[in-house]
């Protein structure tokens, strides 16, 4: 996705002062606090949303309130995420955005 957005948009995270990017996994950086201060925008990227998929993160902790409430708690007021979940069926991405909105109303 960084490369992507190098490539068609000429983003530059090296030569943007307000822009940092940070590629890793998203459960890790949420749950050890290392989501920077005043975050506007979080991309994930979550291939394990796929049938049959799995990744390094269980499906369980994303798909988590308590990952949810980290999420919204680290993020500055109006931030955005957006979530990758391509190829992930209706169903999981609307189980997904439930639990990601139900945890938003209990911040």
């Amino acid at each position: 996705a960084i490369l992507l957005a190098h490539r068609f948009f000429g983003v530059c995270p090296q030569n943007e002062e307000r822009l940092h990017v940070l590629e890793d996994d998203a459960l890790e950086v949420v749950a050890s606090g290392r989501l920077p201060p005043g975050t506007t925008a979080l991309l994930v990227d979550i291939d394990f949303l796929r049938s049959g998929a799995s990744g390094p993160g269980s499906t369980s902790s994303f798909e988590s309130d308590a990952f949810w409430m980290a999420v919204w708690h680290a993020l500055a007021p109006l931030a955005v995420v957006a979530v990758n979940g391509i190829g992930a069926s209706p169903r999981r991405i609307d189980d997904l955005a439930r639990i990601a909105i139900a945890a938003a109303t209990k911040v």
